[in-house]
């Protein structure tokens, strides 16, 4: 038998308590009577992230030994992070400086740190980052247009070109008259 068929995880044990399906936060949850409980996206409880980006070690790295010396490798972090669950200590974190997501953490800590250790920041959210590529692509159609306006101003009109043959075939075409 394989070993996948063998597999049983945590998630496994709650899907068979049905913890899933009494949290009201999961869309597929259900009461005793089978009536949906799910009453939208709730907001709290809710992380907020340090206000300096810091990260604790939640799984040491190992030291591997390579031909080129040893590396530390396999090493886990994670940003300190804490729970809010009402309205109240959501406004008293971000008073204190805390974030609502990781991004801004990391962001926070990249301004305190010296440019060569500075971590790439990831997107907020795919939204973000299609509505900031709209961004820069709307400037750079008004930038083009703008520099094509400036082009016709300072050139002086050209007489028009002798119609080609395709031109002169479709004309013919469209009043149904051959050449």
């Amino acid at each position: 038998m394989a070993t996948r068929a063998k597999r049983f995880t945590i998630f496994d044990a709650l899907e068979e308590r049905g913890d899933f399906d009494k949290n009201p936060a999961n869309a597929s949850s259900r009461d005793n009577e089978g009536r949906g409980l799910y009453k939208g996206p709730q907001k709290f409880p809710m992380l907020v992230y340090h206000p300096e980006g810091e990260e604790e070690i939640i799984v040491p790295a190992t030291a591997e030994n390579t031909p080129f010396g040893p590396k530390w490798l396999n090493e886990h972090r994670v940003i300190i992070h804490k729970e809010v669950n009402s309205e109240e200590e959501l406004k008293a974190a971000f008073a204190d400086g805390w974030h609502d997501h990781p991004a801004k953490a990391i962001a926070a800590g990249n301004a305190k740190r010296d440019p060569a250790n500075r971590r790439p920041v990831p997107p907020i959210s795919s939204a973000q980052t299609i509505n900031d590529l709209q961004a820069q692509l709307d400037a750079a159609q008004a930038a083009l247009a703008l520099a094509n306006a400036n082009k016709a101003i300072s050139e002086p009109s050209k007489p028009a070109p002798n119609p080609s043959f395709g031109e002169k075939l479709k004309k013919a075409v469209a009043s149904e008259t051959l050449v």
